[in-house]
């Protein structure tokens, strides 16, 4: 079994002690500030999520995990903080979210996408010990039959071998 934090962010802008050195953004509430990496609109946003959705999709096929259950889930009510063209997408994702619920791989978006967009936070969990855990900061921890150095990704997104804080 292995386990791996798979974020946005490049490890080779991590100093000795693993902070990230870049001015980024961490969160949806970020949407409309301006960081280093620029301003951050909602299309951006909406592009990163994307990435997010389709890694885990990707890691799921590729160790055959058909489905993962939701667990540990809970609601925010924050969707009044979120911009005006995420909100009514955000409910329905957060909404059709109950425990312990099975979500195959097509369907596996609306949990990622409620949490990453806090409006909830929930653990997933499949078969062969696969799982997912969410932490701050746009952290998504990843584990299982998953093979290190053979850990396909979609561009822009990073894998550096780590325990869960969660599990």
């Amino acid at each position: 079994m292995s386990s791996f934090r798979v974020t946005k962010y490049d490890p080779a802008n991590r100093d000795s002690n693993g902070h990230y050195l870049v001015d980024d953004w961490t969160s949806v509430s970020d949407i409309g500030n301006g960081f280093s990496t620029g301003l951050l609109s909602v299309e951006e946003y909406l592009r990163v999520e994307s990435t997010y959705v389709a890694t885990i999709q990707q890691l799921m096929t590729s160790v055959n995990v058909k489905s993962v259950q939701v667990e540990e889930l809970e609601r925010y009510d924050t969707l009044g903080h979120l911009p005006k063209e995420l909100q009514l997408s955000s409910g329905q994702d957060a909404g059709a979210l109950s425990a312990p619920m099975r979500l195959a791989v097509p369907d596996v978006g609306r949990a990622i996408r409620a949490v990453l967009r806090e409006t909830a936070w929930c653990k997933l969990r499949g078969e062969s010990g696969f799982y997912v855990h969410f932490g701050y900061d746009f952290y998504m921890y990843v584990g299982g039959d998953l093979v290190v150095g053979k850990i396909s990704l979609p561009e822009g997104m990073f894998a550096e071998q780590m325990e869960s804080p969660y599990e």
